[in-house]
């Protein structure tokens, strides 16, 4: 890569950059996939941008077991890939990843320590990345960040195309 020319009557100098420091420039920042790979909630241009609080549901704690926590209510949403947050009585939030549901019964990656029946726990659901939950359960299909119509043939496996 040229960075610079100078000129002495009719002949140029050139400097050059060696190669090695175009290794040092960000390469390609999204993949050909027809899965969406922005993280839900995250805001900016180019972003999911979608809105947390709209779509998060307040509940109670009914029942706390290992890593079974099952709550009150909860919308019908897809709640794995999500996570449930808690204000511990010393003040601080604590959150753990939900990895599956079964009715009002959500799965988490780690138990809550101290939680009891009756605690208010805020729920956000999470996304399978799929253009289909990306429009139906958030309707933010404008800003979905995965190709789901790349072809399913793939021109270069030796039989013909036309």
């Amino acid at each position: 890569r040229v960075v610079n020319c100078e000129w002495a009557g009719s002949v140029s100098r050139l400097t050059c950059e060696p190669v090695i420091t175009s290794l040092r420039r960000n390469g390609l920042r999204r993949k050909y996939q027809r899965q969406c790979p922005l993280p839900l909630y995250s805001q900016g241009p180019g972003m999911c941008n979608v809105v947390r609080a709209t779509h998060s549901t307040t509940t109670t704690v009914t029942a706390a077991a290992g890593l079974v926590l099952t709550v009150a209510t909860l919308a019908s949403k897809p709640y794995p890939g999500g996570f449930v947050e808690w204000q511990t009585p010393a003040g601080p939030v604590e959150r753990r990843f939900i990895t599956d549901r079964a009715g009002l019964d959500l799965t988490l990656s780690q138990a809550f320590v101290g939680i009891t029946p009756g605690a208010t726990v805020t729920v956000s659901p999470g996304c399978d990345h799929t253009q289909g939950t990306c429009i139906a359960t958030y309707a933010n299909g404008a800003n979905y960040g995965g190709f789901p119509f790349i072809p399913l043939k793939n021109p270069f496996d030796g039989t013909p195309v036309y």
